[in-house]
């Protein structure tokens, strides 16, 4: 499982909070950090090989943004 903030957002609390609740459940979560570039969140998930990201940030600066990737067996979104 990939884990990490979107572009803009440099919240961590919530992000480190949901890493610490899968890891002590058994998964295998990479924290990809905080303000993180779409591409960066594509190139964590084609490289863990993961089926897919969910990426959520808000701040009182920008709007809310979420962000939901499907990675297929092939590598294509």
């Amino acid at each position: 499982m990939i884990i990490g903030t979107v572009d803009g957002d440099i919240h961590d609390i919530g992000k480190n909070l949901i890493d610490m609740l899968l890891k002590g459940s058994g998964f295998d979560v990479i924290d990809i950090g905080v303000s993180a570039p779409v591409a960066k969140l594509l190139k964590a998930a084609r490289d863990a090989e993961t089926e897919g990201v969910k990426a959520h940030g808000y701040s009182d600066s920008m709007a809310s943004q979420e962000l939901n990737v499907s990675i297929v067996p092939n590598g294509s979104i």
